[in-house]
């Protein structure tokens, strides 16, 4: 997106230059975005970890059993990760909720 669409009718690229934007700033942009990452981070870390700890698990089974079956990590992970998901899926969504309320709150700041 251009910075053309915030440029109000008539005005041309040099009246526009020296004008004070009154969107948010790259400051905020990147807090923002950090804010975002670290939620998703937040949100998708338990299902990863148990998946990791499931498939590191299974390969260890199989070393010792020496089953060398490809496809057979491939349920318990499944498993554990619906498992996860039907645990955790309320406090994921309380989680989002609550993002995404802030989100809405501070909207009027970021626009000065």
């Amino acid at each position: 997106m251009s910075l053309a669409v915030f440029w109000r009718e008539g005005d041309s690229r040099e009246e526009h230059i020296g004008k004070e934007h009154r969107f948010m700033n790259v400051q905020t942009a990147i807090d923002l975005t950090h804010n975002a990452l670290v939620m998703a981070l937040i949100l998708t870390l338990p299902v990863l970890v148990v998946s990791l700890v499931i498939g590191v698990l299974v390969s260890l089974f199989q070393a010792v059993t020496q089953i060398n079956e490809t496809t057979l990590s491939f349920l318990p992970k499944v498993a554990g990760v619906v498992g996860v998901l039907l645990v955790l899926m309320p406090w994921m969504v309380r989680q989002l909720i609550d993002y995404t309320a802030a989100l809405f709150r501070g909207l009027p700041g970021v626009v000065r």
